[in-house]
């Protein structure tokens, strides 16, 4: 993959929202590995005082994985 201007113009609009998370890309092969250092637990999927099932909550999920995939 060759980091075109869009990819780096979007990697850089990404670095802007995630605010105090730290994103770094990497170039292995054919591949390209993102990963995103925050001092948020981004592996919990529920909490007790939250349903799963929340809009807001929801939205806020699909706008990360939309911007992290709008990189492809």
């Amino acid at each position: 993959m060759i980091l075109t201007d869009r990819v780096m113009r979007r990697f850089a609009e990404i670095a802007r929202r995630l605010g105090d998370d730290k994103p770094s890309l990497a170039l292995a092969d054919d591949d390209v590995l993102l990963a995103i250092r925050s001092p948020r637990d981004r592996f919990e999927g529920g909490s007790l005082w939250k349903p799963m099932d929340d809009p807001a909550r929801l939205e806020a999920l699909l706008r990360e994985i939309d911007e992290l995939l709008g990189l492809a």
